[in-house]
Order: C-alpha cells, then sequence, then structure tokens
C-alpha cells in the first residue's frame, strides 16, 4: 500500500497551523521551538518562544549567558533540566561547530539534550532532509494507516520519505496527528486519507506499544507559596512580563515546607506568616527523574504586604483575567473555589 502524500500536503496547505517556528529554516529557531514543545502546550510555547529569541537572538549569544540571566526567560516552562541543557548544548555547538548547528543525523544527537526525535526535526525543517521525525503522532498516524505495529513505524516512514518531500510532511502529520487522528478521538470522516487508510477500513486498531521508560527518581522538589491577605492572593510577575508565578523556593532534602517558607518569607519581605499544609503536590517529569511542587496556603501575621512593580495582589473572583506560568495554572481552579479567611 503506497502512502497517498499529494492528499495529505493538499490537506496540510488548507488546514496547517499558523505558528512562529514553521516560518523559519534558522536550526537555532527550530531548535528553541523543539525543546520548548516538549511536555507544553503549543499555546503557552508560543509567548515563551517569541519572548526567549528577543532576549538570545542567536546561538551565540545564549552561549554566552549565564544560569542567572537564562532562567527568567525559562522560568514557567518547568523542567529545568531541560533548561540546563539548552545552556550546555549552546556551549557545545558554540565549541564544536563555531555556533552553527550541524546537518548530520548522528552529530545533532551526540549534542546535550537532543535525542533521535529532536535531531531529525531539525534536519527535516531546517537542512530539508527527508527523514522522519517519529513521535506519538507520528507513530499513531502510520501505525492506524497502514495496520502495523510500532517497531515496523520507523522502517515505514523511511521508505514514505524516501519520495521527498520530509519537511511539509512531518509537519502535515503533526497537525493530522493533533487534530483528526489523535490518541482520544479519531475524526475519520474529515480525514484527506480515510479512503485508504486500514483502520478506516477495518476499525481495527493495533496497539501501539511505546518504549517503556525507567523508574523516575525525585530529582528536585520545589515549595510554592500561595500568600493571601485581604482576601487576595500574591503573584510575581517574571521580568515585567504579563505572565504570573507564585512565590517558588528550592527545597533541600528532608527540610520543612512550613518552615522554610517562614524563613523565606522573613528574609525576603520581612514578614511573619503562618504556613498551613501543602494543600496540592504534583509530580512532574523532567529529564531523567521527577520534580516534585508542593502548594502551600500561608497568611500574614506580622508585618506589611509584600509590594512594588514586580508585585500584583489577585482576588479570586479575577483570577481568570491573567496568564500564569504552568505551575500556578495548576492551582487557579482550586484557588477560585477556596474559601478565602475573613
Amino acid at each position: 500500500m503506497s502512502f497517498p502524500t499529494s492528499l495529505l500536503l493538499d490537506w496540510y496547505s488548507t488546514e496547517k497551523r499558523d505558528l512562529p517556528w514553521r516560518k523559519t529554516y534558522d536550526p537555532y529557531k527550530i531548535w528553541v521551538s523543539e525543546i520548548f514543545l516538549q511536555q507544553t502546550q503549543v499555546s503557552r510555547v508560543i509567548v515563551y518562544y517569541e519572548r526567549f529569541l528577543e532576549r538570545f537572538p542567536t546561538l551565540l549569544s545564549l552561549s554566552k549567558s549565564s544560569w542567572e540571566e537564562f532562567l527568567p526567560y525559562f522560568q514557567g516552562m518547568g523542567f529545568y533540566s531541560r533548561g540546563r541543557n539548552m545552556l550546555k548544548a549552546a556551549q557545545y555547538i558554540a565549541e564544536k561547530y563555531s555556533g552553527t548547528f550541524p546537518n548530520d543525523l548522528q552529530e545533532l544527537q551526540n549534542i546535550p539534550g537532543i535525542g533521535k526525535y529532536t535531531a531529525a526535526a531539525i534536519a527535516s525543517f531546517a537542512y530539508h532532509q527527508s527523514v522522519p521525525a517519529v513521535d506519538t503522532n507520528f507513530i499513531r498516524v502510520f501505525s492506524r494507516f497502514f495496520g502495523i505495529s510500532t517497531k515496523e513505524v520507523q522502517k515505514k516512514g523511511e521508505e514514505v520519505y524516501a519520495e521527498g518531500n520530509g519537511n511539509a510532511l512531518n509537519h502535515a502529520v503533526m497537525d493530522l496527528g493533533s487534530s483528526l487522528c489523535t490518541a482520544k478521538k479519531v475524526d475519520c470522516v474529515h480525514c484527506p486519507l480515510k479512503n485508504q487508510c486500514h483502520f478506516f477500513q477495518t476499525q481495527q486498531e493495533i496497539p501501539l506499544r511505546l518504549p517503556s521508560r525507567p523508574r523516575r527518581i525525585l530529582e528536585e522538589e520545589r515549595a510554592l507559596l500561595v500568600l493571601h491577605r485581604d482576601k487576595e492572593y500574591v503573584f510575581q510577575k517574571n521580568n515585567g512580563e504579563e505572565i504570573l508565578s507564585l512565590p517558588s523556593f528550592l527545597r533541600p532534602k528532608g527540610k520543612d515546607i512550613r518552615h522554610l517558607l517562614q524563613e523565606k518569607a522573613l528574609q525576603k519581605w520581612n514578614i511573619h506568616i503562618s504556613v498551613r499544609p501543602p494543600f496540592f503536590t504534583v509530580d512532574m517529569a523532567v529529564e531523567k527523574g521527577l520534580l516534585r511542587i508542593s502548594f502551600s496556603r500561608a497568611q500574614i501575621l506580622q508585618g506589611e504586604k509584600p509590594k512594588g512593580e514586580n508585585f500584583i495582589w489577585i482576588p479570586p473572583e479575577k483570577l481568570e483575567e491573567n496568564f500564569y506560568d504552568e505551575y500556578t495554572q495548576k492551582i487557579i481552579e482550586k484557588l477560585k473555589n477556596m474559601k478565602m479567611p475573613k
């Protein structure tokens, strides 16, 4: 069975998403987008992507920055090991390749933080190499269309891409897999591939067997402070931007969260606070481990409310009027439904 490349590309030409990283062939900008898109929603990535490139327009500018200079433009994306690897990669490329990304697939995979998929994406989108960028969307689309197992997808993809058009094909498969051919919902009626698709004709799906991941260990813990007073919550602005975050502190191993937050509040703002036990904890996957985030409510007992251009106090009924980083966004609904103390 041949793959109807022309049908898919015709569909893509009218249905493609308008994304800023699709308007460039610069491998650096494409790499930034691919790293940012790992486990982060596209709508959120766009904001961070454009702000990041304003500050670090080239790989060499990024390679010369310190972690302290870099962090404010990555903070809120989470998965901080991704950020550390970005700096390592920039320094590696600057030193070994004079600031220019290599165009060889294997050399790309030798760069810190770049795996097989990201290497293929850079080779395809920046260097026009017709290689399949195999992610979960790609696996799902090809597995359903050909009625093949996960193990066969890579080989089949290479056969299809040998005919060319890899750059546009990768974008088209991504958009098809994220819109009509999703994991939870299949819209075969509007799919351009339906007449030749194995799944559409048989309604039988080959179970996807994605590579098993090793058990993750706890890599980092952060304590987020949900501080309230006068029926308002306090948030911080990142470098004057509109994206808000909760005050966040790295938790040393074994350190009591309540004592940590009380100490930090006294050191940073000269206030005494009462801290309740964490009401919400979430584990988030990072490069090789887990990031654990604990949210604790606290009230000012003594001292003035933290003020300044980087602080904003918001009542529960106005929480939805702002943009938040990914950590804070997880608890906005909970805060809206919580009863504020008198």
